[in-house]
């Protein structure tokens, strides 16, 4: 029994090492495997014969799995064909170990060199009886065993969830707002890739950014807790926001047509900020500064969906980010704090070369009295940046909240 296992690397090009995986099947699927965030299991290797023809050319496949945080992924172009081996029976429980999430293609039959931005092309077994060109693989449940609890101080109104685990830091991978129940994921402080080169002038250049750590709504405020804030500051007397303009379409859907002042003033009533662009980019994009929630390459939708399209917050589980936030390809476009500037990411970079740490956005903005809105790219892009003016009640714009954590 022979299973085909191929390994890219980002950082060489036109050049495959390969890793063996063992199991038993008639189909082999392909999953993208990361290169951190989850618990994977070791995987047997051994040295690989000579390359045999070459490999006929596949379709692009889903999205890679998520990254650790360091360098951006780079696309490599796989020429050879992996390494065929022998699988003995002791070896075969080795088969089932892989980090899942979304949608994944099944080949049927034999395994065909295709593009991928990430490290690793895991082959494995086919369950018995599994047929059809697609399925999909439930997450895993939270991992708790990755980091410990540290010495941390959240503010009042907020609690850990230490059912998701802790961040290496110490910090609690998720917590929860008890004013509006809102759950929130952290995002550890570093260096990731913000803007993109090549696509549209506004977006670039291209560049490093450091943001300290934080938390992040995992999706975006509700009309029904807009709702309660308005009815709050109307029953103690003081000036209530005008009503969303969703505020018709349900409860639960994401709120949108607010104005800028009106969400920031929401979320300083329950403790938190607008996110700034670059707090914002990060959790969508993860270290690596993926195109999209999902990586690179195409959506994995698992019903249709077009942009601007509004759904109940999380129903598509391909548009999480590397760090669990839904909803930041699709849905509801996302009030930023930053002043609005066509040349922003040019007037961030310094002079001498050192990362822009903490940026805040220009100093003003053009046109007058515009902000940033992020979302909803074209072909769902998360680098995507327009503006919107303040004073401006944008129908399919919304928001959600941070907070931020002491600054080293």
């Amino acid at each position: 029994m022979r299973v085909f296992i191929q390994q890219s690397f980002f950082n060489s090009v036109q050049k495959v090492t390969p890793l063996i995986l063992f199991g038993i099947i008639s189909g082999l699927l392909v999953l993208p495997v990361g290169c951190g965030g989850g618990g994977d299991e070791g995987i047997s290797s051994a040295p690989a014969p000579p390359a045999p023809p070459k490999p006929a050319t596949a379709p692009a496949p889903p999205a890679p799995a998520v990254g650790r945080e360091g360098a951006p992924a780079k696309n490599n172009k796989v020429t050879n064909k992996p390494a065929e081996v022998e699988v003995s029976e002791e070896d075969q429980p080795n088969l089932f170990t892989a980090n899942t999430s979304g949608n994944f293609l099944q080949l049927d039959g034999s395994l065909s060199n295709q593009k991928y931005d990430q490290r690793n092309q895991l082959a494995f077994a086919n369950p018995p009886g599994i047929t059809g060109n697609h399925f999909t693989i439930a997450s895993q449940s939270p991992n708790t065993a990755s980091g410990r609890r540290g010495s941390f101080n959240l503010p009042p109104n907020f609690k850990e969830l230490p059912e998701f685990g802790y961040d290496a830091s110490g910090w609690p991978r998720r917590i929860q707002c008890n004013v509006d129940q809102s759950v929130m994921a952290y995002i550890p402080e570093g260096v990731f890739i913000q803007g993109k080169n090549g696509a549209d002038p506004k977006v670039g250049p291209e560049h490093p950014a450091f943001v300290s750590a934080f938390y992040i709504d995992i999706h975006e405020v509700t009309n029904e807790n807009f709702l309660k804030y308005r009815e709050y500051l109307s029953g103690i007397g003081e000036r209530s926001p005008q009503s969303a303009l969703s505020e018709g379409s349900g409860p639960t859907m994401p709120v949108s047509g607010v104005l800028w002042r009106d969400a920031a003033a929401y979320l300083e009533y329950i403790g938190k900020q607008l996110p700034t662009e670059s707090e914002w980019e990060k959790a969508a994009r993860g270290a690596g500064g993926f195109d999209h929630p999902w990586g690179f390459g195409r959506a994995a939708w698992h019903k249709p969906r077009e942009l601007m399209q509004i759904s109940i917050p999380m129903s598509y589980p391909a548009d999480k980010s590397p760090y669990g936030v839904f909803d930041m390809a699709g849905n509801v476009k996302e009030w930023c704090a930053d002043w609005y500037a066509p040349n922003a990411y040019e007037l961030a970079l310094a002079t001498d070369g050192s990362v822009p740490r903490n940026w805040e956005g220009p100093k003003s903005s053009e046109p007058k009295s515009t902000h940033v809105v992020k979302g909803n790219g074209e072909n769902w892009t998360l680098w995507h940046r327009e503006g919107a003016s303040m004073t401006d009640r944008p129908p399919k714009v919304g928001f959600r909240g941070v907070l931020r954590l002491p600054r080293r």
